[in-house]
């Protein structure tokens, strides 16, 4: 019974072997799959790896020029203005200003703090670079 109501319309269900529709390695529907599966994994390996590192190369930084009034210092990040504490302490002697590093470059003394001024307290406000935390000790 099962052999005599076939659909005709439907090898794929009913395949049968004597039609000359069987199995092909290489044939046209399996390299366009396989080509279609290939490109999804390259536009995705692009997508996530390749486009991030080409926009990285492509689009370089610009010089770092400054910003604020009167510039910045040595660490770029505090201008150095007139009338101000200053991130390096006076006491701090000239031979502690700069330094060789390991690598043979030479590093500028960017803030230093003597703790040497009399009378000098660390209350909320007192100090411009420092303040002391009001902490029970238990």
């Amino acid at each position: 019974m099962w052999d005599k109501d076939s659909d005709l319309d439907d090898p794929l269900h009913n395949a049968d072997p004597r039609d000359g529709s069987g199995f092909t390695l290489f044939s046209w529907r399996g390299w366009v799959n396989m080509t279609t599966i290939f490109l999804l994994i390259a536009g995705l390996i692009f997508l996530f790896a390749g486009y991030p590192a080409m926009y990285h190369y492509t689009h370089l930084p610009g010089p770092f020029t400054g910003f604020n009034v009167g510039g910045i210092n040595a660490s770029g990040q505090i201008p150095e203005l007139p009338n101000l504490p200053s991130m390096i302490d006076p006491e701090t002697p000239q031979s502690a200003w700069t330094r060789t590093g390991d690598d043979g470059l030479v590093y500028d003394l960017t803030f230093s703090d003597e703790f040497n001024t009399d009378g000098r307290t660390f209350y909320p406000g007192d100090d411009p670079f420092w303040e002391a935390e009001d902490q029970h000790y238990w």
